[in-house]
């Protein structure tokens, strides 16, 4: 065990610098974490907050039905390939409820195997009826075989439709929830609610709209920079809560993290990841793990049984954030130590 690891694991966990429980409101944004020994890590400055008014419980619903089909497009003139299956697919995906194209360009040119060669087109349809999104939809798409752009193929047969449900966090009054204790005998004994005192946290009550948290931080000093992938100098976490991906992203060092505060802004993540170009991203610091934490409301949709991303669980949004090119100072890679 490692300060990384442990780092990861709860930027994994959570949404924000205060973590709502039945019983208390952890605080994340004072505690530091320190290396004392091989598997050992000090953690201090913990603190905790009475718990809110409130619970967050979990909801489900059965939110319809979905299919996809998967078309590579090999060789050449792939986005004309890819435009014309579109407008012949149109009035098919003009009668379901939701329908997402996608064209993913894994094509090389002149590649030496043929899968190299191929973009792929990706076709996802979802409708409370589940006729619309079984045959109606998949054999109109294979009848287009002889009538298409050239080398079209499905990259499997034609599958049936799948009911996928929808999560979503609900909350409800602490004293509507009955407190049950199990005793050793096996029975049962419920314990009094006791309203606790109002205190000011984001666990007190039900989200509203969550504006982006301020950026802090002024502009950089002018100092030698090099062009290099983010992941270089952060290391990253993300998953999914409900509709929204969270992205943690941490820093090695002192310095690093002073970099990184200033310069990964919410609005710089929406510059980096397009998908997010249109959400209200919100950012807030962890400066005891030297770490970010974002929450990009509405990435996955309705959840990711109904998500039609590529990642559905946003867990290689991370991996992606850091994958991207931007001018990181020199001080701060390996050959730039001194």
């Amino acid at each position: 065990m490692t300060v990384e690891t442990v780092t990861e694991q709860l930027l994994y966990e959570l949404t924000g610098s205060r973590y709502g429980g039945p019983d208390v409101v952890t605080r994340f944004d004072g505690p530091r974490l320190r290396q004392v020994a091989r598997d050992r890590v000090e953690v201090t400055g913990a603190r905790g907050l009475p718990p809110g008014e409130w619970l967050k419980v979990a909801t489900n619903r059965l939110g319809g039905f979905r299919n996809a089909m998967t078309l590579p497009l090999a060789g050449l003139d792939v986005d004309r390939k890819a435009d014309l299956l579109r407008r012949q697919l149109a009035p098919v995906l003009a009668d379901v409820a939701e329908a997402v194209v996608t064209l993913a360009r894994t094509d090389s040119p002149d590649a030496e195997a043929e899968e190299e060669a191929s973009a792929v087109l990706q076709v996802t349809v979802k409708d409370p009826d589940r006729n619309k999104v079984g045959k109606e939809f998949t054999v109109p798409v294979i009848e287009l075989a002889l009538a298409t752009v050239p080398g079209f193929f499905a990259a499997g047969a034609p599958p049936s439709p799948s009911a996928y449900g929808v999560y979503a966090p609900a909350w409800v009054r602490v004293d509507d929830v009955a407190q049950v204790v199990g005793l050793p005998d096996g029975g049962t004994e419920r314990v009094p609610s006791t309203r606790p005192q109002p205190v000011s946290t984001s666990e007190d009550e039900p989200p509203g709209p969550v504006e982006p948290a301020g950026d802090s931080g002024g502009p950089e000093p002018a100092r030698p920079t090099r062009r290099v992938p983010l992941g270089c100098v952060v290391g990253a976490r993300s998953g999914d809560k409900g509709g929204a991906a969270t992205l943690g992203v941490y820093a090695r060092s002192d310095e690093g993290y002073a970099w990184l505060s200033s310069f990964l802004t919410a609005e710089r993540v929406r510059e980096l990841l397009p998908e997010a170009s249109g959400l209200p991203v919100t950012r807030e610091l962890l400066p005891g793990f030297r770490a970010l934490i974002f929450q990009l409301p509405g990435l996955l949709g309705e959840g990711v049984a109904a998500s039609t991303r590529f990642d559905p669980q946003a867990k290689a949004v991370g991996e992606w954030l850091r994958s991207r090119l931007v001018d990181v100072p020199m001080s701060l890679l390996p050959e730039g130590r001194t």
